[in-house]
């Protein structure tokens, strides 16, 4: 697939064009609703003043800036964001949303952010006074960010915009850039087309049923493609009111998303596991008092594995308090895909199949018997999405699956990224995937391992090494850096970070070669792990669940000096590690 010659259809309504119906179908209805500390409105906006605030960003952007370049978009959660975003559509300049809320601290956020900067090459910056000013006092450890041109969104005048009028836009240019929220090292932005979107937001209306009398409630990040296609932009295309608080209210207390839920009678709302998990372990009995979760018809969960448990004692807790179980909805996607692949299909409950753990881990799938042990209940996703099509292939012989074998997970869709930003050979590699012995294609390779059961996606693992703990994404390099930077007697070279999961959830484990003649003192080696722990603590906010000391030679490698994490994970699984101490 090339970025230059994309699938473009003359009848599609582009999300820019739809807003514009919506102002001037519905030009006093609510478009979004801002909860500034996650309880107090702040802020309302019709349709009307959405679609004025957009025309009013565009207007400054054109003329400036050419079409398809890239604006690189930093706000704080709330509507600014939003109005940038929209303005860019309108001025056909390419929005890249960054994460902006830990600027002024450095350390990872502002190393993300000059790595999507370099990859970008955006043309101008757009944010608020208060995040320019910041940036500003960062000029020594941000070289270039200060070079481009800055425009302060919030200080522009509506009626900037009361009289431009946008030019039609082509269906099939890209909407936009979507970059990874955890990665700090080499990011790649998945480049999202007009085209694109406006399929995954109709997938995702049929998927959810939405209607004209449904709102949504969201509290993740905007940077991140769940909270910023199925949060965002969904409602706008849905023409549907929208209820944003930042996600440092909902951590602080989760019991502020379900308050909202309750106070606005929201249908829909969305979050990784890790939400649902919040709920369970920080809403107290007395806040839930005036809880009234009946409205809540559609309780999606994606982003990172689903698990039973979250899922059974969530409707239990909360059923008095009007949640139904049937309003959990399982899914299964990615940016790659724009968003998801495999979409809910309404049920009783979410199903769990209870399989043989070990077969898992030969890649095979075994039902296990009632009160067997060693089990791990994997969760349904759902069906393909409407015009998707899923297979499940060997990743290494490209040939599909055999049933009863786990596989990669590769899908086709007319919502799938057009690519990889100025990447040829990798968007190639990952979006123009052939089945080798029939040529059926092409297919978006996943990186993710799964099967399919009736119908339904189940989703076992990742074959691609990629973290991903409370809803938010790690690469192991990033964690293996830091453990070899995190006291002298850590073997370089030679540390190994991966997840094991059960049904409690995905636990980190990082396995750490030292000299045991350096530390042979079990009160050395325990300063060791408590400067490894610390070290990960610091730089990445992560809680080792197993930090294992190895001898010279311990940690699997290929012949070249790559980790073997899978070969790792297999070896500790296995009990075949002398371990010299874990902590």
């Amino acid at each position: 697939m090339n970025l230059t010659t994309q699938e473009t259809s003359a009848g599609v309504e582009t999300l820019a064009e739809r807003l514009q119906a919506h102002a001037a179908a519905d030009p006093r209805g609510d478009a979004f609703i801002h909860l500034k500390d996650g309880e107090t409105e702040s802020r309302r906006m019709s349709w009307h003043q959405l679609d004025l605030g957009a025309r009013s960003v565009a207007a400054r952007l054109v003329g400036r800036h050419a079409p398809g370049e890239r604006a690189l978009l930093l706000y704080r959660a709330g509507l600014d964001f939003v109005v940038a975003f929209l303005g860019c559509l309108y001025a056909r300049v390419i929005p890249v949303a960054a994460p902006a809320d830990m600027l002024g601290r450095r350390g990872r956020t502002l190393a993300h952010l000059l790595a999507v900067f370099h990859d970008a090459k955006p043309s101008v910056v757009l944010s608020t006074g208060e995040l320019l000013a910041t940036i500003a006092g960062l000029a020594g450890h941000a070289p270039g960010l200060l070079d481009i041109a800055q425009l302060d969104t919030t200080t522009i005048e509506p009626e900037t915009g009361a009289g431009w009028r946008p030019g039609h836009e082509a269906a099939g240019g890209i909407a936009y850039l979507q970059y990874s929220s955890g990665s700090t090292a080499a990011p790649k932005g998945v480049a999202i087309g007009q085209y694109q979107l406006v399929n995954m937001l109709d997938m995702l209306t049929q998927a959810y049923g939405y209607d004209s009398r449904s709102s949504f409630v969201c509290w993740m990040p905007h940077y991140h493609d769940y909270g910023l296609v199925q949060g965002l932009l969904h409602p706008i295309h849905a023409g549907i009111p929208c209820i944003v608080m930042s996600p440092v209210s909902f951590v602080q207390r989760p019991v502020r998303w379900l308050a909202a839920l309750t106070r606005h009678r929201a249908t829909h709302s969305a979050g990784p596991n890790f939400a649902y998990d919040q709920c369970l372990r920080k809403v107290t009995q007395e806040q839930c008092v005036g809880l009234d979760l009946s409205a809540w018809r559609m309780a999606a969960s994606g982003a990172e594995p689903i698990r039973q448990g979250t899922v059974w004692a969530f409707a239990e807790k909360f059923a008095p308090f009007g949640f139904r179980g049937d309003s959990f909805y399982p899914s299964y996607g990615l940016a790659e895909a724009t968003l998801i692949v495999s979409g809910p299909k309404r049920v009783a409950t979410p199903p769990f199949l209870p399989l043989r753990a070990g077969a898992l881990e030969r890649g095979r799938v075994e039902i296990a018997g009632e009160g067997e042990a060693g089990v791990r209940h994997i969760a349904g996703c759902g069906a393909a999405g409407a015009g998707v099509v899923i297979r499940i292939v060997n990743p290494d012989s490209r040939t599909a699956a055999a049933p009863g074998e786990v596989g990669e997970v590769w899908a086709a869709s007319k919502a799938l990224a057009l690519g990889y930003w100025q990447r040829p050979e990798e968007t190639r590699d990952i979006f123009d995937a052939r089945i080798a012995d029939t040529g059926e294609g092409p297919f978006l390779r996943t990186g993710d391992l799964g099967f399919l059961e009736d119908g339904e996606l189940y989703i076992v693992g990742r074959r691609k090494d990629l973290i991903i703990l409370s809803g938010a994404n790690h690469h192991p390099e990033e964690i293996e850096w830091t453990v070899e930077g995190s006291h002298p007697q850590v073997r370089q070279g030679s540390a190994a970070a991966f997840t094991i999961d059960d049904d409690d959830g995905s636990h980190l484990v990082v396995l750490v070669e030292v000299s045991p003649s350096r530390v042979a003192d079990p009160a050395d080696r325990s300063a060791v792990i408590r400067s490894i722990r610390k070290a990960i603590a610091l730089e990445h906010g992560l809680q080792v669940d197993r930090l294992i000391l190895l001898g010279p030679g311990a940690v699997e490698k290929t012949t070249s000096g790559k980790i073997q994490r899978a070969a790792c994970r297999a070896a500790l699984l296995a009990g075949r590690l002398s371990v010299l101490q874990e902590g």
